[in-house]
């Protein structure tokens, strides 16, 4: 990942990051979507030493989190996790698109399907 940051950096004249992860937490929070300003902290729920992301950061509340963190995301139903990155990138979408022309130029979403890349949305 550290690798993949300097690159975005080096390739793009003020990138603005959107990091997106899943995340544990409550029972009555599972299937709920946060976004908030600032970086996440990837692997935190696993323990995992990995650098904060992002200019803000999208989560889904994929399970209940409290013991064993790895084998509950582990055993997390993908339709869930699915679900949500769906619903994100249809979100993250709408936003692009709903940005002045002048702000969006050349938006992502554009440039991806002027390469063909379509299937990514």
């Amino acid at each position: 990942m550290v690798e993949r940051l300097e690159k975005i950096k080096r390739d793009h004249w003020r990138p603005f990051i959107i990091a997106i992860d899943a995340c544990l937490g409550l029972l009555s929070s599972v299937g709920y979507m946060t976004i908030a300003k600032g970086p996440v902290q990837p692997g935190a729920a696993v323990q995992k030493k990995l650098p904060a992301i992002g200019d803000i950061h999208m989560t889904g509340i994929v399970n209940v989190g409290g013991m064993m963190e790895f084998f509950v995301l582990q055993n997390t139903r993908l339709h869930t996790v699915m679900n949500m990155a769906d619903a994100m990138a249809k979100g993250i979408i709408k936003a692009d698109q709903m940005l002045p022309k002048q702000e969006r130029i050349p938006s992502f979403f554009e440039a991806l399907k002027r390469k063909n890349r379509t299937a990514l949305l």
